[in-house]
């Protein structure tokens, strides 16, 4: 922010990584002491220091892949801590979010309230999510005035008859963004144990997933 400074100096991205993994460390350590609470007003995880440890290690695992290309190590610590993560979807960490006025949805702030006109789901994603009929399309968007799933072009005109918009789901004041997640996790176990070459944890996290 100092107008003085053309050129700043950037952090390492790979010290950036390794201070994460330090600070999650130690988020491990307070929430596993015993002493304190994590609070009655934890709206997300309902005060449960132990759902939050599993937070903490799918995180840890996450930032571990983001590493794989130049860390020889990297898969087989994030397989370690995804098999320490998040156990079930009930232990997914989401945005809180209700109908109460301030508290909505941000998509439902932006596109149902604010600005409908400003963006549609991107052509390239949702012509794939169609080739391999994926089962999540329904949950992602909804379908245009034609009864079909179609994204926008770059570049292209936004048309409300033509683009399809997010789903009502997606749309709900009150839906809960998700932030880490089951799923999330299953899909590192899967390859990582795939990348160090546990072939059938891999399969069974895929097909769990």
């Amino acid at each position: 922010v100092n107008p003085e400074i053309l050129h700043p100096k950037l952090d390492d991205q790979l010290e950036v990584y390794a201070a994460l993994q330090t600070l999650l460390d130690g988020a491990i350590s307070d929430l596993g002491s015993g002493q304190g609470v994590v609070g009655p007003l934890d709206l997300s995880l309902n005060g449960n220091a132990q759902a939050w440890i599993r937070v903490a290690r799918t995180l840890k695992a996450r930032y571990y892949l983001h590493t794989a290309e130049v860390n020889p190590q990297a898969y087989t610590q994030a397989l370690a801590q995804a098999q320490q993560g998040i156990s079930s979807p009930a232990g997914d960490l989401t945005e809180y979010h209700s109908s109460a006025a301030g508290e909505e949805n941000i998509w439902w702030q932006f596109i149902a309230r604010d600005r409908d006109s400003y963006m549609r789901p991107g052509k390239f994603l949702v012509d794939l999510m169609k080739a391999r009929n994926d089962p999540r399309l329904p949950q992602y968007f909804s379908l245009n005035g034609f009864g079909e799933y179609n994204g926008a072009a770059p570049g292209e005109g936004l048309d409300a008859q033509l683009h399809s918009n997010l789903s009502p789901i997606r749309l709900d004041p009150a839906f809960r963004q998700p932030v880490v997640t089951w799923a999330e996790n299953q899909a590192i176990i899967a390859e990582a144990a795939y990348r160090t070459g546990n072939t059938t944890l891999a399969r069974q996290a895929l097909d769990a997933l």
